[in-house]
């Protein structure tokens, strides 16, 4: 059954435009981390300074994202909503061309945070209202492609643009096609909020949210299985670029384009495994999207570690390619367990929780650790090696949650005379495979 008033193919084109409007955010978000060497030499930084704009933008998004999950699960326009998250990510970036001095390239990289922590929470939302539970995996696989590809191309167009022009102008260009995808909102349908999802979809308080994620065991796992990964990930796409350029003396615009590859390769690669593995693994795994993710995450480690010391460029960059392949894995699964495992009430909210966490205490923290190291010890492999460390800690908490967690806990529907929320197909079983 489709929502009310829609027809059937209206949920694909909406998850065309969310994953088009996806990439474009990533794009955005990685236009620095390849042009931080060129800024870095303009504006005489040190590179502590050149990671602290990240830092900046995860504090805005951090204050601004559950503002946009308050007024989502309160009922606001999504679609109003949108396109002001849209533009406003857009215009930032194009006000990056404008800065002349640092201060001005901190301030509008950091306010990129409030367009994109609107999006963050409205793009998953809306999928999660127009596709079904069964279909979620696969939906949220083909929204996350988006993820690696955006990011490729920020590292690709930022280092070709930034070299043949100027960092500025890569900036400019860079950021005008979300203005104008923004106008496209208009013209998709708003679909009634858990229109897919057992129980009433009315507005609980901000407490009351807390308090069922808070006592979410399976989202408080994959918080601590998504943090970890997060440091680890935004830590190697912000220096990757600089990483080649001072080991191996690649210069800026092809460096970019290696990173851009591997990382486009081995982000939509790894995704699809990821996806596929998950949905097919379901029915053969217990908590298969825990499962897959967690084989995936460790087996990533060694590749990642040996690849930051290896004397070869290229050799370096096959083993982060096969790194990428299989830490990916878990991008997929990671949007589908929210949407499975929190009442809809609360779902938006989630998010908002999810996606301030991982900033937070993931990438807004590990490029400015990274930054401050090699300002010490002046050794890029060295400081890098912080991120599969961290990816291991990842590892641990996917597996927990694939061992240890109950099957199939899915929060279906608030008891409103106890006013708790009922969780169904709990099992204490503690095979792996069923």
């Amino acid at each position: 059954t489709q929502p009310k008033g829609l027809r059937k193919w209206e949920k694909y084109i909406l998850l065309g435009y969310l994953t088009l409007l996806n990439l474009l955010n990533y794009l955005d978000r990685y236009i620095g981390s390849s042009t931080k060497d060129l800024y870095k030499k303009d504006l005489n930084l040190s590179d502590f300074q050149t990671a602290l704009p990240v830092t900046g933008f995860v504090i805005v998004f951090m204050i601004s994202n559950p503002i946009f999950g308050i007024l989502t699960d309160a009922g606001y326009s999504r679609k109003k909503l949108l396109f002001f998250g849209i533009v406003s990510w857009s215009l930032s970036t194009v006000g990056t061309y404008f800065s002349t001095n640092y201060t001005g390239l901190f301030v509008s990289r950091s306010f990129v945070g409030v367009g994109e922590a609107c999006f963050s929470v409205i793009g998953p939302s809306l999928l999660g209202d127009f596709f079904m539970e069964t279909e979620r995996t696969v939906i949220f696989m083909i929204y996350n492609i988006a993820m690696p590809f955006g990011a490729a191309l920020g590292f690709l167009l930022g280092g070709w643009i930034g070299e043949m022009t100027t960092w500025r102008i890569a900036f400019l260009i860079c950021g005008f096609p979300g203005i104008l995808l923004s106008f496209c909102v208009y013209f998709i349908s708003e679909p009634e909020i858990g229109r897919y999802d057992n129980g009433s979809s009315n507005d609980i308080t901000l407490l009351e949210s807390c308090k069922l994620l808070f006592t979410n065991k399976p989202m408080l796992v994959l918080l601590g299985a998504t943090v970890c990964f997060t440091f680890s990930a935004g830590g190697l796409a912000d220096w990757l670029v600089p990483f080649f350029h001072r080991k191996f003396g690649t210069n800026i615009k092809y460096a970019g384009l290696l990173v851009g590859i591997i990382t486009v390769i081995g982000g939509i690669g790894g995704t699809i495994i990821g996806g596929v593995l998950a949905n097919i693994m379901k029915l053969r795994m217990r908590n298969a999207l825990f499962g897959v993710s967690c084989i995936g995450v460790v087996a990533s480690v060694p590749f990642i570690a040996i690849s930051l010391f290896v004397p070869s460029e290229n050799t370096s960059l096959i083993l982060i390619l096969v790194g990428q392949l299989l830490f990916w894995w878990s991008s997929g699964p990671t949007d589908a367990i929210v949407a499975n495992v929190v009442h809809i009430s609360a779902r938006a909210k989630a998010y908002a929780l999810y996606h301030v966490a991982n900033h937070l205490l993931g990438d807004s923290i590990s490029p400015i650790i990274i930054g401050a190291v090699n300002d010490k010890v002046n050794d890029i492999s060295l400081s890098l090696l912080i991120t599969p460390v961290v990816l291991a800690i990842s590892g641990i908490f996917w597996g927990y949650g694939w061992i240890f967690l109950p099957k199939q806990s899915l929060v279906t529907s608030r008891n409103e005379e106890t006013e708790e929320f009922v969780v169904y197909g709990e099992s204490s079983e503690n095979s792996l495979f069923d």
